[in-house]
């Protein structure tokens, strides 16, 4: 009962913590709230796995459909982030490179980004993923301004898989804004989440990570 109010509270705080439609905002974070409260085990949650190769730059679509594995995740005994995003939308570039230092720092800790609304448009997608690795993006909080800069000295790798999804699956978890982080623990449960990023992005996670062991 104590860890489901503070768990709520964490969900409050960082919801409010983001710049997001308000009304997006409370209807997500009730959702999330809902299935830390029913203790419902997490949906199957499966579709098309890639796994990101900096050296390989896609010419065709048929090349990308190529590299697609079938792929379900396995819940159980392990604790799980999940990282719904799409290509469009800033914060989630932003985020993105954070989830490479979780995952070093995290080594039991296995960590999927989820991408649904990206799969149809195949040409655009491989064309965000040849670019990323040097694709620079920033936020400053005190201007509140965003950047987006392409060069090819800087690089930054994307080695968590991503697991493109059927739109049903966005739906089951209620996701309404990205990016939005939901945190599994080892009994397939919701144990909290948080919608778009913030500067202690980083340190929340860590936090509820260490907590988790």
């Amino acid at each position: 009962m104590i860890k489901l109010i503070i768990t709520k509270i964490i969900l409050f705080i960082l919801f409010s913590a983001v710049s997001i439609n308000a009304q997006l905002e409370q209807r997500q974070m009730n959702f999330l709230q809902k299935l830390i409260a029913d203790g419902t085990n997490i949906p199957i949650t499966s579709g098309k796995l890639y796994k990101h190769n900096h050296k390989i730059k896609f010419k065709e679509v048929a090349d990308f459909e190529k590299k697609l594995t079938d792929f379900k995740i396995n819940f159980n005994n392990k604790i799980t982030i999940l990282v719904f995003w799409e290509r469009s939308d800033r914060y989630s570039k932003i985020l993105l490179p954070h989830l490479e230092h979780i995952k070093n720092n995290y080594k039991y800790v296995q960590i999927y980004s989820i991408n649904s609304n990206d799969f149809n448009d195949k040409n655009g997608l491989i064309a965000f993923l040849n670019n990323y690795n040097n694709t620079e993006c920033l936020y400053d909080l005190e201007t509140n301004q965003y950047y987006e800069e392409y060069n090819k000295k800087y690089f930054k790798p994307l080695t968590i898989p991503i697991l493109f999804t059927p739109e049903k699956i966005k739906q089951q978890y209620g996701i309404e804004a990205f990016p939005t982080t939901i945190v599994v623990d080892k009994k397939g449960k919701v144990y909290t989440g948080m919608v778009g990023f913030f500067a202690e992005y980083e340190k929340w996670i860590s936090e509820v990570l260490d907590g988790l062991k």
